[in-house]
């Protein structure tokens, strides 16, 4: 009788705890899977699509004149700048592509459709080289798309300066790489913390 009640209470215990198993990894598997170390709220923003796109820049008339060596480069320059300030937002976790500068209004609606929300893009306006020191100008802009429209949120004049007694192509290249870490900081400070952690 003893060895029947024995059995009995050990039955009822695997029972109990097979059902305590059962709930806890219905509880895990209810879960939602997310990124390591992520918050939920990170978790959530990570499947909205928010695109980043980097127009580019114009390149103002005459702006390597006076820069003999560098005239005949002219017009090469605009790529460069947008390929720049798309690796510095990369690098500040805001994933962006490259458009020409021709890109049509048809295939910018395109991008919208798409997702695309933000668009920099800018003009180089000036570069000169005085007393040792080589400095680039550049008038940059931040558009965003609201309401199936696109407005300029923001527009400043980025300037950076590096020891240079002389320009070349390869102080230029440096110049456009410098003044494109600058942009990159001013899309940080021109655009709501929270839309930086979404990420194209």
């Amino acid at each position: 009788m003893k060895v029947l009640v024995s059995l009995c209470v050990l039955s009822l215990l695997a029972v109990g705890c097979g059902s305590a198993a059962t709930k806890a990894a219905a509880t895990v598997d209810a879960a939602p899977p997310r990124e390591m170390g992520a918050s939920p709220q990170a978790a959530t923003r990570s499947a909205e699509r928010v695109m980043w796109a980097v127009r580019t820049f114009d390149e103002k008339p005459s702006w390597l004149a006076a820069e003999k060596a560098l005239a005949s480069t002219e017009g090469a320059w605009g790529e460069r700048m947008a390929a720049a300030v798309s690796r510095a937002l990369d690098a500040r976790r805001v994933e962006s592509q490259v458009i020409p500068k021709d890109t049509t209004p048809a295939q910018l609606d395109a991008l919208y459709a798409k997702g695309l929300q933000y668009l920099c893009e800018g003009t180089l306006s000036s570069i000169a080289a005085k007393d040792g020191t080589a400095t680039l100008r550049v008038a940059y802009r931040l558009k965003r798309r609201v309401n199936e429209d696109t407005k300029t949120v923001q527009a400043r004049v980025i300037e950076a300066s590096l020891p240079s007694k002389a320009l070349d192509a390869s102080s230029v290249q440096s110049l456009i790489d410098a003044t494109a870490e600058k942009i990159a900081d001013a899309v940080v400070a021109d655009v709501p913390a929270d839309l930086l952690a979404i990420r194209g």
